[in-house]
Order: C-alpha cells, then sequence, then structure tokens
C-alpha cells in the first residue's frame, strides 16, 4: 500500500475512497508476489534434486566405499541414505558430495 498521505486524513471517510478495495487489492498483490517466489524456490529445487541424484549416480565405487567406511555403514546403506536425502534435502547431498 502506500504511505500514508496526512492531508487525506482532513477529509471525512465518504470521500477517501474504497479502503475495503484498497485493502483487497493490496493482499492480492502479496499473495501474487508469495505464490512467484513459491513457485522460483520450487524450480530451484526440483534443478538441485536433479543435479544431486546426478551427482550420486556418478559418484564412483572407491569414493562411495571410503566415505561408507568413515561413517561407519556399509555402501548400500550409505547410497540408500544420499538418494533419500537428494529427495529431501538436495543441497545437502550437493554439500556433502562436492567437498570432498
Amino acid at each position: 500500500m502506500s504511505t500514508l498521505d496526512h492531508g487525506i486524513l482532513n477529509l471525512p471517510l465518504r470521500k477517501r475512497g474504497n479502503i475495503d478495495a484498497q485493502i483487497d487489492r493490496y493482499k492480492a498483490d502479496q499473495a501474487s508476489e508469495q505464490k512467484s517466489a513459491r513457485k522460483d524456490r520450487e524450480a530451484a529445487r526440483r534443478i538441485a534434486k536433479i543435479q544431486a541424484v546426478a551427482l550420486i549416480d556418478t559418484l564412483p565405487a572407491e569414493r562411495l566405499k571410503s566415505i561408507a567406511d568413515r561413517c561407519k555403514v556399509t555402501p548400500a546403506a550409505l547410497l540408500k541414505k544420499l538418494r533419500s536425502d537428494a529427495h529431501f534435502d538436495p543441497q545437502f547431498v550437493i554439500r556433502a558430495l562436492s567437498a570432498a
């Protein structure tokens, strides 16, 4: 909404305009911005998920085994956990596999 115009405060309510319409317009604008931001976040998440799965698929067996040994799990269990994390938290998988 616009800033408060002190000149309009001296006008009678019936001449100030429809405040309900202004509020409705403001709420619709806010909802539109939130929807746009949500769509952008979802698109980024989809891309991150694809990148995470690609990193897991290209992970060499030796590296998978070394990471599994450090984590004290089997390579199959680590692979299962990485695939699960790629679905729920793809940024974690990207950071973890890109770092070491």
